[in-house]
Order: C-alpha cells, then sequence, then structure tokens
C-alpha cells in the first residue's frame, strides 16, 4: 500500500465591518484551481509553528503584520485526496486589525474581494473553503473530507 503525503496549511479569515469575509481568487501562477476564490492560505513549513507559517504567510501575501493575541484558532479540515495527498488545515479568525489589506504576490492572487457567508455561492469557491465556513458558523470545530480532484 501506498503511504499518504501530508500536508499542513494555515488560513486566516479577516472580517471587514459589515462581517463579511475576504476571498482571494487564485491567479495565474497557483498551483492548482487556478481562477477559483479561496480564503487567503499559504502552507506550513517544516520547520515553523502554525502561528509562526501564519504570521509568515499573512506577511508574504498581504503585507500584513499580525500578533497571536489577535487570532483565534475557528476550525479545522482533514482532506484527503484520491492522489494520497492529505491535508491539515487549520482555519484562524483574525480579531483585530488595523492595516490596509492589498495583494502582494499577484502572480498567485488577481483579486480579493468581500462576502457575506450567506453569499458565497456568488464565487467560485473552494470545496473545503466553503465546507469549513459553513462550519464555523454552525460551531463546529472539526470537518473530514475525502474528495476527487474531479469534484472540486
Amino acid at each position: 500500500m501506498r503511504k499518504p503525503n501530508f500536508y499542513a496549511s494555515v488560513y486566516w479569515i479577516i472580517k471587514n465591518t459589515d462581517w463579511d469575509i475576504l476571498f482571494a481568487k487564485r491567479g495565474s501562477h497557483a498551483s492548482w484551481f487556478v481562477w477559483r476564490y479561496q480564503i487567503p492560505a499559504g502552507h506550513i513549513d517544516w520547520w515553523e509553528t502554525i502561528f509562526e507559517a501564519l504570521q509568515r504567510e499573512m506577511k508574504e501575501e498581504l503585507t500584513i503584520d499580525i500578533l497571536e493575541k489577535n487570532t483565534n484558532l475557528s476550525h479545522t479540515v482533514h482532506r484527503r485526496f484520491e492522489d494520497w495527498r492529505e491535508y491539515f488545515d487549520f482555519y484562524f479568525e483574525i480579531n483585530k486589525y488595523d492595516w490596509e489589506i492589498k495583494i502582494w504576490e499577484i502572480d498567485k492572487c488577481s483579486d480579493l474581494v468581500f462576502k457575506s457567508a450567506d453569499k458565497i455561492s456568488d464565487i467560485n469557491l473552494l470545496k473545503h473553503d466553503k465546507i469549513a465556513i459553513y462550519n464555523i458558523n454552525n460551531g463546529l470545530l472539526f470537518s473530514e473530507l475525502h474528495i476527487k480532484d474531479s469534484e472540486y
């Protein structure tokens, strides 16, 4: 039997004053599902803590500096793909910020939009992000997915 490849990612949920959630449109140099929307995210490197990865990725992608006291781990997703990849995704809600949000990696992100949780069907959002938002809104801390790329 083939052993799975494990990966871990951090996601940051930023809401504006109307409680709409920030979504990023994947750019032309994104590694998969180009032109789909997602909650902004990044991979955890092997030497990092989860929070260190969150800080680094937010700085790299949106030029944002964040303090740990202004975050809240709100959901975790375990995803399995048919090609033996498995992900552990950690969703953080950003409780307080006072910075301007702007795209820094323009090759990986082509647009930023705010949408309310009940209007996410209006955008082509990645499946695991839809499930995470639904579960966060319903007070669930954990979800699991076993999906085929074609179902995404």
